[in-house]
């Protein structure tokens, strides 16, 4: 997904410079059928899988519900971040094609942190995602900080290489930790929690939005820093109880 929108970061500002908006539009949108259309052909799942029955719902609704509002927080700033961050950089008089490349590389740094916090999960926590879900969100909470403290937006690039491997980053441990809320139906508790959280990607650039039109875009991210603490603690508390 990260590396899609750093493909599309990249491109999008470029095309509308030279071609307008609608052109820009036109040429990411095939890209994106075609792409969609060619993993759908390419992808199989195993007849093992396709023919297993689990024959128990869904187990710890509550505790699912939870972590779905975990998850809700935990998109709530993703979006906010991948949405304002190449605004808050125009509003400094950056130029869209530079400012669409930081964007770019916070996708690209988003998409090896991916894989770096779940080999930490994995290697390091001893496969604890709720606690490299937690650890994660305090990172996210220092570096959105650090952006209202030190006005972040004056160093693009470090900037976009410290939000992506952070704000950016939580997706796949959190859907690890859900899976394993739901007892012996964990594709249920996935979708449950997800169809909470995705709603933080509507709701979550409107609110910071808002916050940065009457504050401006540098002490509004401390606000979403809040966010991010909140959802690491709700995670952490919530997988505990997976444990007992």
């Amino acid at each position: 997904v990260t590396a899609g929108a750093s493909i599309s970061a990249a491109l999008i500002p470029v095309l509308t410079a030279r071609f307008g908006w609608r052109t820009a539009v036109a040429v990411v949108g095939t890209l994106v059928a075609v792409l969609g259309l060619a993993s759908a052909n390419w992808f199989r799942r195993p007849p093992e899988v396709r023919a297993a029955v689990i024959p128990h719902g869904l187990e710890n609704r509550p505790l699912v519900v939870t972590l779905g509002v975990a998850m809700f927080l935990l998109l709530f700033v993703q979006h906010c971040v991948s949405t304002h961050f190449i605004l808050a950089l125009q509003d400094r008089g950056v130029a869209l094609v530079v400012a669409g490349a930081a964007l770019s590389l916070l996708q690209l740094s988003a998409t090896g942190a991916r894989y770096g916090w779940a080999w930490i999960a994995d290697r390091m926590l001893r496969g604890d995602a709720s606690r490299g879900v937690f650890i994660q969100c305090c990172g996210s909470a220092l570096v959105l900080a650090a952006m209202t403290v030190f006005d972040g937006t004056r160093w693009p690039a470090l900037a976009a290489v410290l939000l992506g491997a952070t704000t950016q980053a939580g997706n796949g441990l959190m859907q690890v930790v859900l899976a394993d809320s739901g007892g012996s139906a964990p594709a249920s508790s996935t979708g449950l929690g997800m169809s909470i959280g995705f709603s933080g990607t509507v709701i979550g650039p409107p609110i910071f939005g808002l916050l940065a039109d009457r504050w401006t875009y540098r002490p509004s991210w401390i606000v979403v820093a809040m966010v991010a603490l909140g959802a690491g603690v709700i995670t952490w508390r919530a997988a505990r109880r997976i444990a007992h």
